[in-house]
């Protein structure tokens, strides 16, 4: 929640005609879905059957000279009443703002609201940083954020389509999530967003792809893929386990691999130093795989 709020002082209340009601050209939220109209007309229809305005939330309102009143929070109310047929007055608040306050309205409403997309947020936050309305230590304090949640909210808008379709559509909304993501390269990318469209995503598919891709992991450096190696395995044999535990496809391969050697697949059984060994091979050997499927996709051989 934002830590502040835009000054109401010199707002008023009053009941305006939805006829005299416009939207606001610079709204930050792309899309207002069907849906989330639809969630807000049940108590709508109650209230207005009961001769009360339905919207218990006032919208924030500006005039205008040609005594129309322009909505910067609240749009989604005005379109939800203007849907069922009302034609009232809806609860307002009128404020007398200055351009930059009349946006910082709209966005810490809809931030409050949790109205916005990721990407919509991203975009809205990036724009008045761009346009110096505000730096990042007023973007902090009025939405209430740590450095590192807002650098991670302003990545957003710069992830590949793809991932930022995943956002726009509320598929996700963890940035940090969409970030690691962004960072497997395709085809792979593709086939793990399928997958979240799909429902038949798992973290562990996540985490396979970044095995796979060591190359493109944040903790990369100079020194190449061999250090995501080294990083992965001077993991406790505790946090290996569970990434095996949550990847079909590790499970398969270790089950393969303790039956070639012991005669049985029963991993729990290992230890800690026989469990390493099995892992460093496994994961080898799905580096390896990987490696000459692209080099057979680059020579245009047919893969099997």
């Amino acid at each position: 929640m934002p830590h502040q709020t835009i000054e109401q002082s010199h707002a008023t209340t009053g009941l305006i005609p939805v006829s005299k009601l416009i939207a606001f050209d610079g709204q930050d939220r792309s899309v207002i879905t069907a849906e989330s109209l639809d969630q807000l007309k049940p108590s709508f229809r109650h209230r207005i059957s009961q001769g009360l305005a339905p919207n218990i939330e006032p919208l924030h309102v500006t005039p205008t000279s040609d005594d129309r009143y322009v909505i910067h929070a609240g749009e989604r109310r005005w379109l939800a009443a203007v849907e069922i047929g009302y034609d009232g007055p809806l609860l307002c608040l009128v404020h007398s703002l200055d351009p930059d306050q009349k946006s910082d309205v709209m966005l810490l409403s809809n931030f409050s609201r949790e109205e916005l997309n990721l990407i919509d947020l991203s975009n809205a936050i990036g724009t008045r940083i761009d346009a110096g309305l505000w730096d990042r230590k007023k973007a902090m304090e009025l939405l209430g954020l740590d450095k590192t949640a807002l650098s991670r909210l302003l990545a957003v808008r710069d992830l590949p389509p793809p991932v930022q379709a995943l956002a726009r559509d509320n598929l996700r909304k963890d940035s940090k999530f969409l970030i690691r993501l962004s960072k497997i390269p395709e085809p792979t990318l593709s086939h793990l967003v399928d997958k979240i469209r799909s429902g038949d995503f798992d973290v562990a598919d996540l985490q396979e792809a970044e095995l796979l891709h060591p190359e493109n992991d944040a903790v990369s450096d100079s020194r190449g893929p061999s250090r995501r190696l080294s990083t992965k395995l001077s993991m406790n044999s505790s946090a290996l386990r569970l990434v095996v535990a949550e990847s079909p496809n590790m499970r398969r391969l270790f089950k393969q691999h303790i039956r070639e050697r012991h005669g049985h697949s029963r991993l729990h059984e290992l230890s800690n130093g026989e469990f390493l060994i099995i892992f460093k091979k496994i994961l080898q050997q799905m580096l390896d795989e990987h490696e000459q499927n692209s080099v057979a996709k680059d020579d245009g051989i047919p893969l099997h």
